[in-house]
């Protein structure tokens, strides 16, 4: 145990940090109750959550389908007959192996009178029982508001969830994993600090004593975030981005989100010590609520530095990190967050990437070396292109000085330019947030053959290749340089996209190259010296 000295103002009494009374299940009256005051007043008092809302519930929309709690059994409706301000929660969960009833085309009459409760997954039935309990009449579950079976429903649905998880009143997280219900038995004595009263004259400060991983709030969110299954999942991160308030019925506790609260049973009034340790994504709750603008109201270079850290060191690392089930919503996972982005900025989403961001921001590298035989993913109806990070599987990431390559300033040269991104949308045009069918960016820049030996200069340069697949089957590369930077020590750096000319497609009717991309490169070389790009033409290349 850790002895723990606090100073609580005036205003908080000491019990509201320390001395909660857990019961032996987050099912319990006790825990509802706190989880209604934590709704009740965010509701009531927080300005940041309603700025939050304002942001991400950009449009005031139903989802297509609801679950009504009636008196009996719940039963699905259509939105189309309900007020467009109806209230209603949202549910966040883990699907795993188990079997449950799901909406399908076979059953959807049948379940628009009844969904029997024997066909419901424990964590479905809880979920039902939270609603009620925090007094709303409708919750949205994507197995039993979407068709399972249908392709264009699912699809239909998938580009909704900025507005389905933004015009939430909350999100209700089964946080402990699959198919276990949100609710679980608990030894609340693991949990809760004990005040020590030997020697404690006043009410006004107090010593107490508690387990260690709740003593920071850092050191309590590593601990959490790494045990939580549902926090690893990647459409996870969507769902806390977007959703205003999320209450987690996790392993060990009932835990509290929302932009101006984090908060569990053991810190009811919030965490003393708000440092977040392993947890990326939460901070960026409060950056949408306040920071998201139209890019014409920021300085230039301001603008593109704060996009480019949001949503690369913010979301994309941490996105390519968690866990998908299935490959093909690599893309569909991640639509509503790009959704509000670009409606708030102005800017042009392009199948994970941002084209006002360009080149710099097609300068991502795989996080590890590529396996052998490994290729981008041409074996599914939907694929990305080339110059896209969902080409390929693992974790991607950017260097760490990629922050400062989208300011364009004496020491930050761009040597190429980008004339056209075209995104090809699988469905249609209005979908091209979600599943893409190729794509091809045209830009222009300095183009040099890769001998197999992998040298392009020998005068004093040095650098590094990362490649995103297997290339050991390619007869020649090519490095096109996209920018050049001097670090201020006499010496200068190259760096941009490593191609393979394009199987089967010659040129253009311009004359234009056909290339897919499969690395990056950065090189770095002593500027009295030159490198291998000075004194090339300008060449135009079109990468798919």
């Amino acid at each position: 145990m850790l002895l723990s000295a606090l100073e609580v103002p005036e205003t908080a009494p000491l019990e509201a940090q320390y001395g909660a009374q857990l019961a032996w299940s987050t099912g319990s009256r006790a825990t509802i109750a706190l989880a209604q005051e934590w709704l009740r007043s965010c509701l009531l008092s927080h300005v940041a959550c309603v700025d939050q809302k304002k942001t991400t519930a950009f449009t005031r929309k139903l989802p297509s389908r609801l679950i009504k709690l009636g008196s009996d059994e719940p039963y699905i409706v259509n939105t189309s007959d309900l007020a467009y301000d109806t209230a209603y929660l949202t549910l966040s969960h883990m699907w795993g192996d188990a079997q449950f009833l799901m909406l399908l085309s076979a059953n959807i009459d049948q379940l628009r009178v009844a969904i029997p409760s024997e066909g419901l997954s424990q964590t479905h039935r809880d979920a039902l029982s939270i609603t009620r309990s925090l007094g709303y009449d409708y919750i949205w579950i994507d197995s039993l508001c979407i068709i399972q079976d249908s392709s264009s429903d699912w699809r239909s649905q998938a580009a909704l969830m900025a507005s389905v998880y933004g015009n939430s009143s909350c999100t209700i997280a089964a946080a402990s994993g699959t198919g276990e219900g949100c609710f679980i038995i608990r030894n609340p004595l693991m949990q809760r600090a004990c005040r020590l009263t030997e020697g404690i004259s006043t009410q006004d400060s107090g010593v107490y004593a508690h387990p260690y991983h709740s003593s920071r709030w850092g050191d309590y969110s590593n601990r959490y975030y790494i045990n939580n299954p549902i926090l690893k999942r990647a459409w996870i991160q969507q769902e806390r981005i977007l959703s205003p308030r999320i209450l987690y019925f996790g392993s060990e506790e009932l835990h509290w989100e929302c932009c101006s609260l984090q908060a569990s049973e053991s810190w009811p009034g919030g965490q003393p010590n708000p440092e977040h340790g392993h947890d990326y994504v939460y901070p960026l709750k409060a950056a949408f609520a306040t920071q998201l603008k139209p890019y014409r109201d920021w300085d230039f270079d301001d603008y593109h530095a704060f996009i480019y850290e949001l949503w690369h060191y913010g979301i994309f690392e941490a996105y390519t990190r968690a866990e998908l089930t299935y490959e093909k919503d690599r893309l569909v996972a991640l639509a509503g967050i790009a959704e509000v982005i670009q409606h708030k900025t102005g800017m042009t989403y392009a199948a994970g990437l941002w084209r006002e961001l360009m080149p710099a921001e097609l300068l991502w590298m795989n996080g590890e070396a590529p396996k052998p035989g490994q290729t981008h993913l041409t074996d599914m109806p939907w694929q990305a292109p080339s110059w896209s990070w969902t080409s390929s599987t693992g974790y991607k990431r950017h260097d760490v000085g990629a922050f400062w390559k989208v300011l364009r300033t004496d020491d930050m040269i761009y040597v190429s330019r980008i004339l056209a991104c075209v995104v090809n949308p699988l469905v249609n045009e209005d979908q091209v947030l979600g599943e893409v069918v190729g794509g091809t960016i045209t830009v222009t820049g300095f183009l040099v053959r890769l001998p197999r030996t992998g040298v392009i200069d020998d005068r004093g340069a040095r650098g590094h290749v990362r490649f995103d697949i297997d290339v050991s089957k390619f007869d020649e590369l090519f490095h096109l340089c996209l920018l050049r930077f001097r670090d201020g020590e006499g010496r200068a750096a190259n760096e941009g996209l490593i191609l393979t000319r394009m199987e089967g497609q010659g040129q253009s009717a311009e004359g234009e190259e056909y290339y897919v991309r499969v690395g990056v490169f950065v090189g770095s070389y002593l500027l009295e010296s030159g490198c291998v790009f000075d004194g090339l033409e300008e060449v135009c290349v079109n990468i798919h």
